[in-house]
Formats: structure tokens, sequence, C-alpha cells
């Protein structure tokens, strides 16, 4: 047995100068698998994922998703349609020291419904209230040839919580708080 699926993926990137060393760096990704014949999922090395230092920044790696999916598993969360928007403003500080303020939207959903994953499908009536927002701040080591990136984000909208406790800027605190290292730019 084999998988079958189709997958697309658009990913844009647009740079705007702001000053002779400033840079408002702006991505939109999306994506979607569709399992096909024998498969009910698209296989697992294939999913979309979503958190860790080159996606949604206030979230660990592959924490973020499906849906509004509740679980106190956080591992390996993955999905088959994908959206997420990045803005980053890129600045220098001192010599080779750079800094960054950034803020992150998106999340991944099934193309299917899961029982075992309850509102993880993709359901255009509720999609929207599923976006998880996080923001930070980081600071870069620009050595020209490669760049040391220590970024740091908290979670502002969570659709893992209920829907009445979201928003998460009233509650915020250092153990939210969650540090990134990553070698180059995440775009």
């Amino acid at each position: 047995p084999y998988a079958n699926y189709v997958s697309a993926d658009i990913d844009l990137r647009h740079y705007i100068k702001v000053t002779d060393e400033s840079v408002l760096a702006l991505r939109s990704i999306f994506g979607f698998g569709i399992p096909l014949l024998n498969s009910w999922s698209i296989p697992f090395e294939k999913s979309y994922f979503l958190g860790g230092a080159n996606s949604m920044r206030g979230w660990r790696m592959r924490t973020l998703g499906p849906g509004s999916y509740q679980s106190d598993n956080n591992f390996e969360r993955t999905g088959d349609i994908k959206m997420e928007l990045n803005a980053e403003m890129r600045f220098p500080i001192w010599s080779y020291f750079k800094g960054a303020f950034f803020a992150d939207a998106g999340n991944v959903w099934l193309m299917r419904e899961n029982l075992t994953v309850p509102n993880g499908n993709f359901q255009t009536n509720r999609f929207y209230k599923e976006i998880a927002f996080d923001a930070g701040a980081g600071i870069r080591l620009d050595f020209d040839f490669f760049i040391v990136r220590f970024d740091g984000a908290f979670k502002l909208y969570d659709p893992e919580k209920n829907e009445l406790e979201r928003w998460r800027i009233k509650e915020l605190s250092f153990k939210d708080f969650v540090l990134n290292f990553a070698i180059g730019y995440p775009f």
C-alpha cells in the first residue's frame, strides 16, 4: 500500500525597505493536501505543522492546532490545510547586532472530520475564530555569511482555549514566553 494525495503550496513574500538598513518583511503561506483513493489522510511527513523558530514563534514546534482541538497531548499536531501570515520589522542595533519586532497569525486544520481530534477539521463557519496570534521580539547576530537568531514571543490568541478565554493579553506571564534559537532568517 502507498499513499495517494495531491498537495499545493503558495508562499508569498514581500520586503519593504523602510530606511537604508531597516526592512519590513511580510510573508503569507497557504497549503493544502487532499488524500485520494486508498488514503484517509496525507502522509505524516507531508503534513503541515506550525510552531517553532520559523513559523508561529509563540508556540513550540508542532504544538499549534489542528483547528481548536483541545488536549494535554502537545506533540506532533499536524493537519492537511495550513494558513500562516507573518510580519517582521528588522532594524540595526549596533555593529553585528540586529533587532526585530514581529507578529504571526495562522493555524492548521484537517481536511476531514476525525472523531479522535474534535474541532480539528476545517469548517467555513468557524475557521476564522481558530486563527492563532502571537507577537514578540528578537535579537540577531548578523555576520553577513550567516545569522544567529534568538526570538521570543507570547501567545496573544490561543484557539485551543474556550472561546471566552482565547485572548491571552491580560494574563501574560513569563512562563508563557517561548524562546526560539535558529540559524538564518525565518523568511
